[in-house]
């Protein structure tokens, strides 16, 4: 069976055996650490990210000025989507041809909340959002709510949404305050 998530699980048992707090990945089923891999690299690869995957990226730029993008051959709508399609995941983007190592440890640390039983539709419900907006990205929350707003995303930590901020397309600080 093949598996397509970020890393790969030996290096994912690597990354638990020299992390505090990791008994629940050791202990549970090696049937489950795959399932959960797969699933926190779903949960990543739903954000937006910056740019595009390498294999777009291949036919979209001319590959001695990696900058400057081609001005012949410019690819059809249909050769873009045949290239994105030869790349299941989001990464590597651009130019990268490896997954950043950020993006590896969310999908571990992902996996491991999963483990756990963290829930991403659960951990939304709980934000208590009363209203959200796109134009000028307004999120509305109920006065008494604690606010984490990562776990909309699915983000089970705000640690891990740290390690995501610089890949994603807007990659400021997301400032929230409570709404009176």
């Amino acid at each position: 069976m093949s598996y397509s998530y970020y890393g790969t699980l030996l290096d994912a048992n690597t990354y638990f055996d020299q992390r505090l707090h990791s008994d629940s990945w050791n202990n549970s089923a090696t049937t489950d650490r795959p399932k959960a891999l797969q699933e926190a690299t779903r949960i990543i690869d739903n954000l937006a990210f910056k740019g595009v995957k390498h294999a777009v990226w291949l036919i979209m730029y001319d590959q001695t000025d990696p900058y400057a993008k081609k001005l012949t051959d410019t690819p059809t709508r249909d050769e873009l989507i045949a290239a994105d399609v030869t790349q299941p995941l989001e990464f590597p983007r651009g130019e990268d041809t490896e997954v950043p190592q950020e993006i590896k440890w969310a999908c571990y640390e992902i996996a491991i909340a999963l483990i756990e039983g963290f829930d991403p539709e659960d951990a939304a419900d709980r934000l208590n959002i009363l209203a959200q907006s796109y134009s000028a990205v307004r999120t509305t929350y109920d006065s008494g709510s604690s606010i984490s707003e990562y776990l909309v995303y699915g983000i089970p930590t705000a640690r891990v949404w740290q390690w995501l901020i610089p890949y994603l397309t807007d990659d400021r600080v997301i400032r929230m305050k409570r709404a009176n």
